[in-house]
């Protein structure tokens, strides 16, 4: 089923992919994190009467590396949403990289997607099944035109 068929306002819109890069951020226990969003699609929709406005829907990736001691033994499976708040511990992130994502969407139009990282958090004695400190991230997404490519 297509997103106009649920929402009759929205109409997706093909791109193709110029840039993707990863942001970086030296974590305050010594990790390194690696962030960036993957935009899955590009909706256009229909504000008012008159206005349209562009969103994405996207999905970030995240990956994380560390020193020997601070690995652990891989968890069992767990869902963050379960993990009490008193079993997260907030951790500051120096950006070492922010970098913008490019689109070309059908029409022309280049678009800039950046990932904002928020916050972060770091959970306590949970590990992936490498062993790694299983953090989780707050971000938002900032788009902005760059103008028609001119071939």
């Amino acid at each position: 089923m297509s997103v106009s068929t649920l929402f009759p306002d929205v109409e997706e819109v093909d791109f193709t992919i110029e840039h993707e890069g990863w942001n970086v951020y030296e974590l305050s226990d010594g990790s390194i994190l690696r962030i960036r969003p993957i935009v899955l699609k590009f909706l256009k929709a229909m504000i008012g009467k008159s206005g349209r406005g562009l969103g994405i829907a996207s999905q970030n990736v995240m990956t994380v590396t560390t020193k020997k001691e601070m690995m652990g033994q891989p968890s069992p499976p767990f869902e963050v949403s379960q993990i009490p708040e008193s079993e997260k511990t907030e951790v500051k992130a120096t950006p070492k990289v922010e970098d913008w994502n490019y689109y070309k969407l059908a029409d022309g139009q280049r678009i800039g997607v950046r990932l904002v990282l928020v916050s972060v958090l770091r959970l306590k004695d949970k590990y992936d099944p490498l062993g790694l400190p299983v953090y989780t991230a707050q971000t938002n997404n900032i788009l902005t035109p760059v103008g028609k490519q001119t071939t």
